[in-house]
């Protein structure tokens, strides 16, 4: 017995395999922050459907922490004292009042926590609708609360009883109907415990960065409505009272000048109209447009949305539209869509956006204090870039000229302007521009990234003077690996530097300062560090207030290693060229920095394949002291898992890849595995990524395949222009091989799956090759040419852009390059497929045709070639609804499972579902042998 029990003891002490039951158990954070002092961390932790827990931890002290169930939208005060947050009922107390018909405004609301870190203290106020904390950080809290119940009166019982409705009070109302009164709020100073509360609220808000709060105020009776201004320092108020509805109130961030929406100037009219007022601090509301205004054309009103303020208040910005026509009295007797072949937009795109073409506001612009206001946006003009804060003489005009026939979906050319403000004259920058275009902040500068010639430049506003940046730094700041028939993008750009002295932006590895006068040369700021290492650099702006990037002393940088995937953060310099040290490089995901507004304590994510991205605490960006606060799925340690490494190798066309291999937690070298290859484009920097196992929108899940004893292969794939069939052949293929010779994966038990663009590239190289015992393509285009012309059903748009321009790489039209059309669509070539195929083609699919899975399939099937397509009624593209994505998962397992280790295959893949029994089996059964 003895002996049996040593034997039985490894047994017993092996990891569990992920299955599907476990989906419902993995979490996630959420929201997460740092107080300001940095002696609390506080998040949400949400499992994948249900209920989340809010948690606050002390920094220092792991004695100190508290969870709170359901917690959600934490907010710490100022000056660190107080964490807020909401707390909703429960799922169990909802689901129980709409089981009881309780009526709305009867059932279970959501109360607010406001909890003194300092004290250990805790309160909560039921029933608020919404809060906010004023933005200045005086402490002052407004609390908007639920309505309250409606009284059940005794009259009201004994109708419901007899069955009658009770007769409705008479009252005699002098306000607008629809006017409704405001309600209580309450107004809380978290720091001194004063609360007043203020009747009669319709909204308000608080100035950004000062001590003002501006209210709009709604009685029943109508005799008190207006507005009130109030300074939180000094208890000083002015007030405007007027019967009336105001709405869309904005403010200064210093909060002295107010603009907003009334109908006061009108309101006892039978038709009362809006009309923008300003109000400034020590003065009276002013009215400065109205339906009178020039701006407003003949039959024109303001559009909704509410008026905005430039940062000095100088100027109110607004929208006007054509008031909609009334609906005809009779429509047409016949429903048509007539398309036009000289239509700049095809009529699916169309029909998407009547709403939005129905409701087409335009921009216009008048002066705070009054006078000439200005249309800044038309049907020509369609929109308009300002400097930073909405100031500045020059604004940026755009006109998306139709160009071709392609305009349709090929909408990056635009007509560029210079508009002044003063007069709104415009003048032609240049004509078929794509790419980047923008003001410095202050609007000196403007800076243009032509994408179609790479050429990039600076032009001074007030003389129109170019300069040209070098075309041999021009280059480096384009994406290097693009690679299909479109224009390059590029890899952004930082920021600029006090007064527009200089722009700082990126190459693939370093960062550039540019002098946009020409008079010094580029700067490449890291030294070169970044190309030599394969490291790439980028700003990190830790302060929120930051208006330019600084010039003077060290500043923090993210960095990530190309060739090995290492993370972490460096310190540079945005002043000069200084080389980049490390302060903290890892083989991981390092990532969600935060620090302290007032105290150098920071936060941050490690996250690994194997190792959920927790919160860990440090003291500073030396990253001393680190502690992990959160623990979210300590369930994992009775899982076999899996662990991730990188893998290299040659393509047939001679270029360098790298990929991702998944392996088994539990790894035997000896051993001969399954293998799934699962691919996309390139996919290699996501090696450190964690994959929680849950329910699959569409593919594979990483960690549930190596949990089960599978190697996962993930390849990069380049791709050449009019070939990309052929180039995830030459990407995989030899991959794969590179794998089989590390001596782990059994040649004969290979599968590939891949969803949309990976779908396609599967369906293509099964008709290549037979090496792989099982494939699975999600959503494949299987007809280039038959796709071409059809539409996504999602956008609107032509599939022919597709083609052309982005992801499918052909690179010319169909009549141009037909037999590129044709050596790229699987469905010419199924007779050679030996393997079996697994198809998921839904019928609601906006971005692949429904009917490419259906002519694949057919094709399979009229050749007598093994193979399944699942269709998810009313699904999109990927999975939407929970229920459909466990289903789906479990069929991926049970199709490789079945291919790959000899498992027996399940009724749906034996025997099929017939429609009339589709309502009462899945088909997940195993069929008994008998």
């Amino acid at each position: 017995m003895a002996a049996l029990a040593a034997v039985c003891l490894p047994v017993l002490a092996q990891k569990k395999p992920l299955d599907h039951s476990v989906y419902d158990g993995w979490k996630s954070i959420r929201q997460r922050l740092i107080s300001g002092d940095g002696n609390w961390v506080a998040w949400t932790t949400a499992p994948q459907e249900g209920e989340g827990t809010a948690t606050v931890a002390s920094a220092t002290d792991p004695a100190k922490r508290f969870d709170i169930p359901r917690g959600t939208g934490l907010r710490f005060t100022e000056n660190s004292r107080f964490l807020l947050l909401t707390i909703p009922p429960s799922k169990e107390e909802t689901d129980q009042a709409e089981k009881d018909k309780v009526p709305a405004d009867r059932r279970p609301k959501s109360k607010l926590r406001i909890i003194d870190l300092q004290k250990g203290e805790d309160r909560d106020i039921d029933r608020v609708a919404s809060w906010s904390l004023d933005p200045a950080g005086l402490g002052w809290l407004m609390l908007r609360p639920e309505p309250e119940p409606a009284p059940i009166k005794e009259e009201e019982k004994k109708d419901s009883e007899d069955g009658q409705e009770a007769p409705a009070e008479a009252k005699k109302d002098a306000k607008r109907q629809g006017h409704t009164p405001g309600r209580i709020h309450t107004l809380l100073n978290l720091n001194t415990g004063e609360e007043r509360a203020l009747e009669d609220v319709v909204s308000f808000n608080f100035s950004d960065k000062s001590d003002t709060l501006l209210l709009a105020i709604s009685n029943k009776e109508g005799d008190k409505d207006g507005l009130v201004w109030m300074d939180m320092k000094t208890g000083r108020e002015e007030k405007a009272t007027v019967r009336a509805q105001f709405s869309r109130i904005s403010m200064t961030e210093d909060g002295r000048r107010a603009v907003y929406v009334s109908n006061q100037a009108t309101y006892a009219e039978a038709k009362a109209e809006d009309a923008i007022y300003t109000w400034a601090w020590g003065a009276q509301p002013k009215m400065i447009v109205d339906g009178k205004n020039p701006v407003l054309p003949e039959g024109w009103r303001l559009a909704a949305g509410a008026p905005r303020l430039s940062k000095n208040g100088a100027r109110v910005f607004f929208s006007i539209q054509p008031t909609p026509e009334p609906a005809p009295k009779e429509k047409p007797e016949v429903s048509v869509d007539i398309w036009h072949y000289q239509d700049p937009m095809m009529k699916p795109q169309e029909l998407l956006r009547v709403n939005a073409m129905r409701n087409r506001s335009f921009d216009a612009m008048v002066p705070f204090a009054g006078g000439k206001a200005m249309q800044i946006t038309d049907e020509q003009y369609e929109s308009t870039v300002w400097p930073q804060e909405n100031e500045g003489r020059y604004a940026l005009s755009f006109f998306s000229a139709p160009y071709s026939i392609e305009a349709s979906w090929d909408t990056s050319y635009r007509d560029v302007y210079l508009m002044d403000a003063t007069d709104g004259s415009r003048d032609l920058i240049v004509k078929k521009f794509t790419g980047l275009v923008t003001f410095s902040p202050t609007g000196r500068w403007i800076f243009m990234v032509n994408s179609a010639t790479q050429v990039v430049k600076f032009i001074e506003t007030a003389t129109g003077k170019e300069t040209i940046l070098d075309p041999a730094i021009a280059q480096n700041l384009f994406d290097e690996l693009h690679d299909s028939p479109s224009n390059a993008g590029t890899y952004g750009l930082a920021g600029w530097t006090a007064n527009d002295d200089r722009l700082v932006g990126y190459d693939r590895y370093d960062i550039w300062a540019l002098d946009p006068s020409g008079a010094a040369a580029p700067v490449n700021l890291t030294a070169g560090r970044g190309r030599l290492l394969e490291t790439r650099y980028r700003y990190l702006r830790m302060n929120r207030d930051e208006q330019s990037l600084p010039t003077e002393g060290e500043v923090l940088m993210s960095a990530f290693n190309e060739r090995t995937k290492a993370s972490g953060w460096a310190k540079g310099r945005l002043g000069r060229a200084v080389a980049p040290y490390a302060i903290l490089m890892e083989d991981a995901s390092l990532s969600g920095l935060q620090k302290a507004d007032n105290a150098d304590r920071i936060i941050f994510s490690r996250q690994t394949f194997e190792q959920f991205g927790e919160i860990t605490v440090a003291n500073g960006l030396d990253f001393s002291g680190q502690r992990v606060l959160s623990d979210t799925n300590p369930q994992q340690k009775d899982y076999n898992w899996g662990t991730s490494e990188l893998i290299s190798w040659i393509s047939t066309d001679g270029v360098p890849l790298q990929g991702i291999i998944i392996k088994p937690e539990n790894f035997d070298p000896t051993k001969k595995y399954p293998m799934v290859a699962y691919f996309y484009e390139r996919s290699s920097d996501e090696l450190h990524n964690y994959r929680a196992p849950a329910p699959s929108a569409s593919t594979i899940n990483w960690s549930l395949f190596a949990s089960n004893e599978y190697i996962v292969f993930v390849p990069d794939i380049p791709y050449k222009v009019g070939y990309p069939g052929e180039s995830a052949m030459s990407a995989v293929v030899p991959g794969v091989h590179k794998v089989i010779e590390q001596g782990y994966v059994d040649p004969k038990r290979i599968g590939l799956q891949g969803q949309s663009w990976g779908g396609y590239q599967i369906a293509y190289m099964v008709t290549e090759t037979d090496m792989f015992a099982a494939a699975w393509a999600g959503a494949p285009v299987s007809n280039m040419f038959s796709a071409y012309g059809g539409i996504r059903w999602g956008s609107g748009l032509v599939r022919q852009f597709q083609y052309e321009r982005t992801q499918s790489r052909i690179g010319d039209n169909m009549w141009e390059k037909p037999l590129r059309y044709l050596e790229n669509s699987p469905i010419f070539f199924v007779d050679k497929i030996k393997t079996p195929l697994a198809i998921m083609a839904n019928d609601k699919d906006g971005a692949v045709p429904w009917y490419q899975g259906i002519e694949l399939f057919t094709a399979m099937r009229r050749l007598g070639k093994p193979a399944w397509m699942l269709v998810y009624n009313e699904e999109d593209h990927n999975l939407v609804q929970r229920k459909n994505r466990r289903d789906l998962s479990i069929r991926l397992s049970q199709f490789f499972d079945h291919y790959l280790k000899g498992a027996p295959a399940p009724v749906w893949m034996t025997d099929g579902v017939r429609s009339v029994d589709k309502d009462r089996t899945l088909g997940l059964e195993i069929k008994d042998k008998d």
